[in-house]
Order: C-alpha cells, then sequence, then structure tokens
C-alpha cells in the first residue's frame, strides 16, 4: 500500500492506493484543484517532469504522455542516455537555472518535481551540504511556478526514508521519524 500526499496553492490531496506509488499518484492527480476551465482541457495540457527520466520519474513520464498531455522533462542527462516515449521534449539542464526554469514553465500547466541533487546516505554524511544542494533549487522551483502561473505543482519527496516503517496510514505530520 502506498499513500501519496500533495497540495497545491494550499489545497490538499490524499491517496493510499494498494496498486502502487503510480496508482496513488494516479489518484492525487485527479483530484488536485484547478479551476473548471482548466480541468476540462485534459487534452491540451502541457506538463513538465524534473527528474523525468529517472526510475519512477520515466514511468510518471510515460502515463502522463499515455494520457494525452505534451510532457516536457528536464534532467541532468543526454538525450541518448534516456528511454522515453518519442514524443516526450527532453531537456538536458540544471533545474537550478532560474533562466532555465522561468523559460520552460512559461510553456506549461504542471509540473511534477522529482529531482533530488542527493541520496539518503550523503545527506545524513553531510546535511548542510544537502540543504545547500537542493533547498535553493526547490524554493526557486516554487517562486518561477508561482510567477508563470502554474496551475498544479507536485513535488515529490522520499517521506518514507524520514519516517521508515509506517506505524499508521496515513502517515501524518506527527508521525515519529525512524530514517531508514
Amino acid at each position: 500500500v502506498s499513500t501519496l500526499s500533495a497540495t497545491v496553492f494550499g489545497k490538499s490531496a490524499t491517496a493510499t492506493a494498494g496498486g502502487g506509488i503510480f496508482s496513488a499518484l494516479r489518484v492525487v492527480w485527479r483530484d488536485l484543484p484547478g479551476d473548471s476551465e482548466y480541468m476540462l482541457q485534459r487534452e491540451s495540457r502541457k506538463c513538465c517532469v524534473i527528474g523525468g527520466a529517472g526510475f519512477i520519474g520515466a514511468h510518471v513520464t510515460r502515463m502522463l504522455a499515455e494520457s494525452g498531455r505534451d510532457v516536457t522533462v528536464l534532467g541532468r542527462r543526454g538525450r541518448s542516455d534516456v528511454s522515453l516515449p518519442a514524443d516526450v521534449r527532453y531537456v538536458s539542464c540544471d533545474y537550478g537555472s532560474r533562466d532555465v526554469l522561468r523559460e520552460i514553465l512559461t510553456r506549461v500547466d504542471e509540473v511534477i518535481a522529482l529531482a533530488y541533487a542527493t541520496v539518503p546516505q550523503t545527506s545524513f554524511a553531510d546535511p548542510v551540504f544537502d540543504i545547500l544542494s537542493n533547498l535553493p533549487a526547490s524554493v526557486g522551483l516554487m517562486q518561477a511556478a508561482a510567477a508563470e502561473g502554474v496551475n498544479k505543482l507536485v513535488i515529490v519527496s522520499s517521506g518514507g526514508t524520514v519516517y521508515g516503517v509506517a506505524a499508521s496510514l496515513p502517515i501524518g505530520e506527527d508521525h515519529p521519524t525512524n530514517p531508514i
């Protein structure tokens, strides 16, 4: 069972799905708020997936492309290093670059952020490096999304890594931490 929560401009959606993280992501994505005219224009949505060529990102990207969305992936690897649907646009860049990010966000309605510059082992060994590597880019993304009028912004994080084995579901903000 996977639990996924998302908050978009102060409105939240949560899903628990027996089919795993991708089923939960489908439910949350469907239930996130947006104005009614936007919600009716499903086939014309343009989506940016940051980290969309990674393990989870490639699955999410494929799912979005299959739903009829025009998908742009931002990633750190060269295009020849990734396997994505042919109609998905791939941009190799550092999403922490505000100029690149703003240029991309002017052309999309939705953003899913899956990229993270460190892994749990390095974040435990050097938490300051972890914060400096990830926080500025995430804050810049939120600022740029707000400035460009992005309708949906979903930031995916590995909360399970922090909470460990869940004592109860869904995992609340007050759940005890037991890092894996």
